[in-house]
């Protein structure tokens, strides 16, 4: 059942929005869950379901990421940190909010 006001954002392959934005976009969820999806290096994918600015048990293990593609999540399956790399993502979903790759 989709909800009234769901949003489904498409992007072409030949068009992805710039890794700015795809980070500005995961941020933006404020700490809530999402899931996402991204392309591993062996061709297979990998699914997330992760959340941004989790602060509690981390001993100075913030790195500040520097490559502009790159945002440090919390894997909520593994219950670690982990970098999501947002040029290799493929699906983003939070909320009402959907966007992927066609």
């Amino acid at each position: 059942s989709k909800m009234k006001n769901a949003i489904t954002v498409i992007s072409p392959r030949s068009n992805r929005p710039s890794s700015d934005e795809l980070v500005k976009m995961i941020k933006s969820t404020k700490g809530r869950f999402f899931s996402c999806t991204t392309l591993k290096s062996d061709g297979s994918y990998r699914k997330w379901v992760a959340r941004t600015g989790v602060k509690k048990g981390v001993k100075g293990v913030a790195r500040k990421n520097t490559k502009e593609n790159l945002v440090t999540v919390f894997d909520m399956q593994i219950n670690q940190f982990r970098t999501l790399d947002t040029n290799k993502l493929l699906s983003f979903n939070c909320g009402c909010f959907e966007w992927h790759i066609k």
